[in-house]
């Protein structure tokens, strides 16, 4: 269920910017970045290098990794550094428009899921609650399903959606009686508002 722990993704933000600058750019090449992610040395020079580079520089490298996103969050290395980029404020918003529209297949995809555990749990409650409603519907197929349980789990306890709720007490018996869908039953109850456990 949790993220990977990424190999090189301690690095955080600190550093000035001169340093973060001449840092990222002897390490790392513009123009290739996509490629750099789906190796595994390099996803982990991106992990460590993105936080510390310039604001000029993280720009740039944002705008080109922008497209491959979404691919990359269920790429074998790839999503290693996904992961990373979503605990980065900055990211957000980039991330938030390559994943629209694919919330539920990524929830249900070995890599995918923990990207999107990652971005949800990194985002404010107003935002992630924003992602996850692209849910509506399909609860019940993604509880059953054995990484998106995970994720629903974690979009519930996160953003308190109201729709998660009802669409898991509507299914309650179906997801009981079976392994992933019992896990986010027990999940969705103990995070509910206690005025809303009967719902």
């Amino acid at each position: 269920r949790e993220r990977n722990g990424s190999d090189g993704g301690g690095g955080g933000g600190g550093g000035s910017a001169a340093e973060s600058s001449s840092r990222g750019s002897s390490k790392v090449t513009l123009g290739q970045l996509a490629a750099l992610a789906m190796d595994p040395k390099g996803s982990r020079l991106l992990q460590a290098e993105m936080p510390r580079m310039s604001r000029t520089q993280f720009g740039r490298a944002r705008a080109e990794l922008g497209p491959h996103l979404y691919g990359l969050a269920k790429h074998t290395f790839g999503n290693y550094l996904v992961s990373r980029l979503a605990t980065i404020e900055a990211m957000h918003e980039t991330l938030a428009a390559a994943f629209r529209g694919h919330m539920l297949e990524l929830m249900c995809h070995a890599q995918g899921s923990r990207v999107v555990q990652a971005f949800l749990q990194a985002l404010p409650a107003g935002a992630a609650l924003g992602c996850v409603a692209e849910l509506g519907g399909s609860v019940l197929e993604c509880a059953l399903d054995t990484h998106g349980s995970w994720g629903v789990c974690v979009a519930f306890e996160h953003t308190r959606a109201p729709f998660v709720l009802h669409e898991v007490a509507s299914s309650v018996y179906e997801l009981s009686i079976q392994q992933h869908g019992c896990r986010v039953v027990q999940s969705v109850m103990q995070a509910a508002p206690p005025a809303r456990r009967g719902a």
